[in-house]
């Protein structure tokens, strides 16, 4: 039995198209993806929550997650990310 490799690769071409034009048409009706950007303490997630100093300014865990946006913070936060789904990985829960 012979293998025809040119066959094969057009249509492992043609797939792969089809799966693209699949993953775009999916992609806008997908919810974006929580990545929580906390350490874990005993199974808890922490949260910043002495986000200035006494002298009113930012504290440093402010300023490095907001940078010049840390005037809009107005009490405790957790630090999050929403990011869209990624279709190509197995790994995404």
């Amino acid at each position: 039995m012979l293998f025809d490799k040119e066959y094969a690769e057009s249509k492992i071409h043609m797939l792969s198209n089809w799966i693209d034009r699949i993953d775009k048409v999916l992609a806008s009706y997908l919810p974006m993806k929580v990545e929580v950007k906390e350490t874990k303490v005993k199974g808890v997630y922490k949260y910043v929550t002495k986000p200035f100093l006494k002298s009113g300014k930012p504290s440093a865990s402010t300023d490095n997650w907001y940078g010049d946006l840390s005037d809009s913070v107005s009490g405790p936060f957790s630090r999050v990310c929403f990011r869209p789904v990624n279709l190509d990985s197995n790994q995404e829960d």
